[in-house]
């Protein structure tokens, strides 16, 4: 049997999100355990809330 290498588990540290009808939506990546990293406008997206960021521009 081959050895393995960190590309060889790749596969499993990606996670593809989905809308309700099945469209992929955007992706994450399994950082710890169960620590799954991914964009913020995803998880407003999910939660079916705003996606623009809080924050307010500069002054000029």
């Amino acid at each position: 049997m081959a050895p393995t290498t960190a590309d060889d588990e790749l596969p499993c540290a990606i996670a593809r999100f989905r809308s309700a009808d099945g469209r992929v939506t955007g992706s994450g990546f399994l950082i710890a355990r169960r620590t799954l990293c991914t964009c913020a406008h995803l998880v407003a997206s999910a939660q079916g809330t705003d996606e623009r960021p809080r924050h307010r521009r500069p002054p000029r």
